[in-house]
């Protein structure tokens, strides 16, 4: 686990965000179990890389509230299936896009849709949301995009990075014509 990922292309470092957890005591009294910037993260490789921070994460199986003293269920983030919960499942995630990520040279970009909704919103920068009908959105600080298990691809073309926080919710894919290019963590 670490609370700092590697740079961007300008050298500065990725911090990982505040995240501040409550939980319900022995008690049953409302409490902060954590406050800092220690959690998960993942980063994807390449120029410029994408760096994912693994706040938070629900299984329907779970008890609610969040016991104080409990095992963190965000602790661990090796791989990017894990940022797609499993059906009636959430997580949270905070990921910064670089600058002119991912490099123009790169085409094709990385088209995929998941067995989830997405609900995102920018915090900082710019990003591009493609579909693969042809459709491109540009999305900037402020604005939300619900992700509806379509295929999409992320790029971000401006000079600054983009900062999102996105909750995904593990549903069930009811369309025939559609499957999901990205499978859920096992």
């Amino acid at each position: 686990m670490s609370n700092v990922a590697k740079s961007n292309p300008d050298d500065k470092p990725l911090v990982a965000p505040r995240r501040v957890v409550t939980a319900v005591d022995a008690n049953g009294k409302s409490r902060v179990a954590s406050d800092g910037r220690s959690m998960a993260s993942l980063e994807i490789a390449g120029p410029g890389s994408t760096v994912f921070f693994n706040a938070w994460q629900t299984d329907p199986a779970d008890h609610h509230p969040y016991a104080l003293g409990s095992a963190d269920p965000a602790a661990v983030f090796t791989k990017m299936s894990q940022i797609f919960p499993g059906l009636g499942g959430t997580h949270l995630t905070i990921s910064k896009w670089p600058a002119s990520y991912p490099p123009a040279d790169t085409l094709p970009m990385w088209m995929h849709s998941t067995d989830t909704v997405d609900y995102i919103i920018i915090i900082s920068g710019e990003i591009i949301c493609y579909l693969d009908s042809g459709e491109r959105v540009v999305l900037a600080a402020g604005d939300c995009l619900i992700q509806n298990g379509t295929e999409h691809a992320w790029r971000n073309e401006g000079s600054t990075d983009c900062v999102m926080a996105a909750v995904a919710t593990g549903v069930a894919r009811t369309r025939e014509n559609s499957t999901p290019t990205v499978e859920r963590a096992v």
